[in-house]
């Protein structure tokens, strides 16, 4: 049992397993506050210190349990018209994201679609948004981008982050559908996980260590939103939406010329 431990000290160090903590923090809090973000600074970090294979896993054995603690927010202002729609087709992409990646080359079209997400952060940031509640079928097609996305390179959260900011509403509709959108994704990771075998037992390890702090983090962002920060919601998620879209299409057009 403290093998894995002595293997992760040695491979990070004490100031690597700090880094990493710290990273554990921001994104819980990210998580708790504004609904998403939070792979996107623990991956990155968890990746210097560790590797892809390590970082990918623990991005998501931290998002499981923060889901299952924020599932009040997300039964009480997740609004069904936006939820079972996006959900049901993105669990249905997801596997095609999987097999697209192993059996193709995605790089042209992840950068098409980081384009598309970066521009329509851009006119939310300008203030525009639908006027009505989307059809039915746009959100059919936003599940379908979403799931595809997540199954080829775990990042299908900026459409859904995208749509739910700009339909009409409150901000706890929004960060409600938010959150439904990220405890569905996250569901779609578990079997391309697993059958990638990186549940490996450093990572378990890691996890044990990582995930409980990440959990108090997200219990104080979503007590900031509950108290102050709902004024701030909508404008924190739409930069933070900007930031990932912008990270994404960088990575995308990186991997494109590698």
């Amino acid at each position: 049992m403290t093998e894995p431990l002595f293997q992760i000290i040695h491979i990070a160090g004490i100031d690597g397993l700090v880094m990493a903590c710290i990273a554990s923090l921001v994104a819980g809090f990210l998580r708790g506050f504004i609904g998403f973000g939070a792979a996107l600074v623990m991956t990155p970090i968890l990746s210097l210190v560790f590797s892809p294979t390590v970082a990918v896993p623990i991005a998501f054995l931290s998002a499981v349990p923060a889901v299952i603690q924020l599932l009040p927010p997300t039964i009480k202002y997740g609004e069904r018209a936006f939820v079972l729609p996006l959900g049901l087709t993105a669990l249905f992409a997801a596997p095609l994201g999987v097999w697209t990646l192993s059996e193709g080359d995605p790089k042209v079209l992840k950068i098409i679609i980081s384009l598309i997400i970066l521009m329509m952060a851009f006119a939310l940031f300008r203030g525009w948004r639908f006027r009505r509640s989307p059809r039915t079928t746009i959100m059919i097609g936003v599940g379908l981008i979403s799931g595809f996305l997540q199954g080829l390179a775990s990042v299908g959260g900026p459409p859904a982050v995208a749509a739910a900011l700009s339909r009409p509403g409150d901000v706890y509709a929004q960060r409600g559908n938010i959150l439904a959108a990220a405890a569905v994704l996250t569901a779609s990771n578990i079997m391309p996980l697993w059958a990638l075998g990186l549940f490996q037992p450093q990572t378990l390890m890691l996890a044990a260590i990582l995930v409980p702090p990440h959990l108090v983090a997200a219990w104080v962002g979503n007590r900031y939103f509950d108290g102050r920060g709902k004024v701030h919601f909508h404008r924190a998620a739409v930069i933070m939406l900007m930031v990932v879209a912008s990270s994404t299409l960088a990575l995308s057009v990186l991997d494109f010329f590698d």
